[in-house]
C-alpha cells in the first residue's frame, strides 16, 4: 500500500504530491500527519490519499517514518476543499495544508489530544446560497443568531478585525458562546483555539479569512458579513481569494448552507440574487443607473470646490437624508510641493502621510506615525506646499458651512464614534467610508 502526502512547504509545480509506501501493520487514513524522509531530513506531511499501487519504480519509493498522531489533523471535507483552493489559485498545496494545522512547535505537537470524531457525511441536498438584506447591523446580527444550530459549527466571516471585535460586544451583551480568531493572535491563541475547534468544543467561530483554514468536522452554517466590502479580497498574499468564493466552496465541500449578509450587496452578489442563484431573504432593492459627473468639466467652470453643481442641485431639492460614500478619511490625501514634487510619505511603510485640520498634523493610517504640517518643502525649501484631494473631515467642514442650517451633519468613519443623533427635524447628511454602509438605518 502507497500513501500520497503533501510536504508542509512550499513546493515545485507538479510535486506538491509525493508517493510514499506504508509501513506494515502501520494505519494511515487522510488527514493524518506522518514524519516523512526528503533528502537528508525527516519532515512532516500530510496523508491526502492512501493507494494500492503508485506510478513511480519499486525501488524509488521511501517509506513512512512515523505518523505524529493516530487521529487525523485535518477532515476529509476539509481536505478537500483545501485541495480545491490550492488548485483553482495555483497555490502550493503543501503551503495551504500548513494554515490549515496549528503552529509547528514538535513538543506541543506531539502531546496534541486528538479526540475521535466521526466527520458527518456531506448531505445529498444541495443548499442555494442566501442573501439577507437587513435594515441595519443590529438587525444583520440578530437574523445571525436566530439561524444558529447549536449543536454544530457556525462560522462568520468578518472583513475587517474591528468587526470582530463588534460581534464579540454584541455576544458579550447578550450572553452568547463564541470564538474569535483573527490574525492578531498568538501562536499560542492560535494553538488553544484549533485544539478546541478540532475537538467540537465551540459552536459560534467569528473571525476575519484566517477561520476559513480552521479543521471542521461539523459545519453547517456560513455567514459572510458585508461581502461588498473590500478588505474581504485577499490582495497580499498567494492565495488570493475572496472570501466569498472561498465560502462558496467551503459549503460546498462540507454540505453546509451558506448565507451572505449585507445592506450593500456587491454587484457580483446583487447579479446572482437576481438571477436566481442566491434565494434573497429580504427586499432586493431595484437599482437605477448612477450618474457620473466629470470634475474636469467643473474645473473648466472655475468651480474648484468640494461640490459638484450637479450634486447642489441635487442638495438644494432633496427632501429626505443624502449619504455621501467617501472612502479616505481626514482633510486632504496627501500635501506635496507644486515646486519640486515632493510629497510627504510615511518613514516605515512609505505610503502618503494624510493630513488632518482637526489635529493639524500628518498622520499615516497603517502605522499611525504622526508629523507636524510643513510650511516649507523639506525638499527644496519652497512655501508652495499644497494639499491635494478631499477627506471626509473636509466634506464635514463643507457640509457645515453650506448646508448646516438645512440638514444635520453626520461623519462616520475611524475617527470618530456613531453615536445615536440628538432628535431632530432636520433630513441628514452623512459623510462616511465603508465603515458608515453598516451603521446607516437605510429605510430612513
Amino acid at each position: 500500500m502507497f500513501a500520497s502526502v503533501a510536504i508542509l512547504r512550499r513546493m515545485p509545480k507538479g510535486l506538491d504530491r509525493l508517493d510514499y509506501r506504508l509501513p506494515k501493520n502501520l494505519l494511515v487514513t487522510p488527514g493524518m500527519v506522518v514524519m516523512v524522509p526528503f533528502r537528508k531530513n525527516i519532515i512532516p506531511a500530510v496523508v491526502t490519499g492512501i493507494y494500492s499501487n503508485s506510478s513511480l519504480p519499486e525501488n524509488k519509493i521511501k517509506t513512512i517514518d512515523s505518523i505524529i498522531n493516530t487521529e487525523p489533523f485535518i477532515p476529509i471535507n476539509q481536505l478537500k476543499f483545501l485541495e480545491e483552493i490550492a488548485e483553482m489559485y495555483q497555490t502550493p498545496l503543501g503551503f495551504i495544508l500548513k494554515t490549515n494545522l496549528p503552529p509547528w512547535k514538535k513538543r506541543k505537537i506531539s502531546i496534541l489530544n486528538l479526540k475521535h470524531l466521526t466527520q458527518n457525511k456531506k448531505t445529498k441536498e444541495s443548499h442555494k446560497p442566501t442573501l439577507i438584506i437587513p435594515k441595519n447591523e443590529k438587525e444583520a446580527k440578530e437574523k445571525i443568531i436566530s439561524l444558529l444550530d447549536k449543536q454544530t459549527n457556525n462560522l462568520v466571516i468578518s472583513p475587517t478585525i474591528e468587526r470582530v471585535w463588534g460581534w464579540k460586544k454584541f455576544c458579550e451583551e447578550n450572553d452568547i458562546p463564541y470564538t474569535i480568531i483573527t490574525s492578531e493572535y498568538t501562536e499560542k491563541e492560535v494553538f488553544s483555539i484549533w485544539e478546541k475547534i478540532r475537538n467540537q468544543e465551540s459552536g459560534l467561530i467569528i473571525g476575519t479569512r484566517r477561520a476559513l483554514f480552521l479543521p471542521w468536522f461539523n459545519l453547517k452554517n456560513i455567514f459572510l458579513e458585508d461581502d461588498g466590502d473590500e478588505n474581504h479580497k485577499n490582495w497580499d498574499m498567494a492565495p488570493r481569494f475572496h472570501n466569498r468564493d472561498a465560502c462558496l466552496i467551503l459549503s460546498s465541500q462540507h454540505g453546509a448552507k451558506f448565507f451572505t449578509i449585507s445592506v450593500s450587496p456587491s454587484p457580483d452578489t446583487y447579479y446572482f440574487a437576481q438571477h436566481s442563484t442566491f434565494k434573497v431573504d429580504g427586499e432586493l432593492p431595484i437599482l437605477s443607473m448612477p450618474e457620473i459627473i466629470n470634475l474636469k468639466e467643473e474645473r473648466k467652470n472655475g468651480n474648484y470646490g468640494v461640490w459638484s453643481e450637479r450634486l447642489k442641485e441635487v442638495l438644494t431639492n432633496n427632501s429626505g437624508d443624502v449619504f455621501l460614500f467617501l472612502n479616505r478619511r481626514g482633510s486632504a490625501h496627501y500635501v506635496g510641493c507644486r515646486d519640486c514634487g515632493f510629497t510627504a510619505k510615511c518613514d516605515n511603510c512609505h505610503r502618503t502621510l494624510v493630513y488632518h485640520s482637526a489635529e493639524n498634523n500628518l498622520i499615516c493610517h497603517f502605522c499611525n506615525i504622526k508629523k507636524n504640517t510643513f510650511v516649507h518643502c523639506p525638499n527644496c525649501q519652497s512655501v508652495s506646499m499644497v494639499m491635494y484631494g478631499a477627506g471626509t473631515e473636509l466634506v464635514e467642514n463643507e457640509a457645515r458651512k453650506n448646508w448646516g442650517n438645512r440638514y444635520q451633519i453626520i461623519r462616520i468613519d475611524a475617527d470618530t464614534e456613531f453615536l445615536s443623533t440628538p432628535e431632530s427635524n432636520l433630513p441628514k447628511i452623512i459623510i462616511g467610508t465603508q465603515m458608515a454602509w453598516q451603521k446607516i438605518d437605510w429605510q430612513k
